[in-house]
């Protein structure tokens, strides 16, 4: 039984859906989510917080728990969920905070990696497996695809190039933003 969640609460689990992770902080600035709130989703099992240091600051990282990916699968019809890894936290909340810079509207448009995995994938079932990198996301900004990217602290000039040819000619992206 799912107990009734706010708009805030509704807010915060389509955020981690779409990007994987968040902060207690970043909850709290973006989704007006007050502790006493984050504890209750917590204590209902909607979400996991986890303790780490991200660079140099102790950090509670926020990701969705399994009830929380199954009251989005029921609500929305959504079955693919950014993957966040804690050992890649700083890269996933700098791609977090982007997301939570956004309009709604364009917040509503993101697409995250595994999605576009599965949309190049089921265009071209042959080169499943044959891509070695992916962008990050990318949003609708009306008629155009903007590719979204996290510079992570090992990207090589090759690695980024890789990425802008997959936006272009994978995923059909005519701009490419990267932070």
């Amino acid at each position: 039984m799912y107990w009734l969640l706010s708009e805030k609460d509704h807010n915060l689990l389509v955020q981690l859906q779409r990007t994987g992770m968040t902060t207690t902080h970043m909850a709290g600035v973006y989704q007006s989510l007050r502790e006493k709130e984050l504890k209750r989703l917590e204590e209902n099992l909607y979400i996991k917080r986890q303790k780490k240091i991200v660079k140099g600051i102790n950090q509670e990282l926020i990701t969705l728990s399994v009830r929380g990916k199954d009251y989005i699968k029921k609500r929305f019809n959504q079955s693919s969920f950014a993957i966040a890894r804690s050992t890649h936290a700083e890269h996933d909340l700098k791609l977090t905070q982007m997301y939570n810079e956004l309009p709604r509207e364009i917040q509503d448009t993101w697409v995250h990696e595994k999605q576009i995995l599965q949309e190049i994938y089921k265009k071209s079932p042959e080169s499943q497996g044959e891509l070695n990198s992916c962008i990050d996301a990318y949003v609708v900004i009306g008629d155009e695809k903007v590719a979204i990217e996290s510079i992570g602290y090992t990207y090589t000039k090759e690695i980024m190039e890789e990425k802008r040819e997959i936006a272009r000619h994978l995923v059909g992206c005519t701009s490419f933003e990267s932070f």
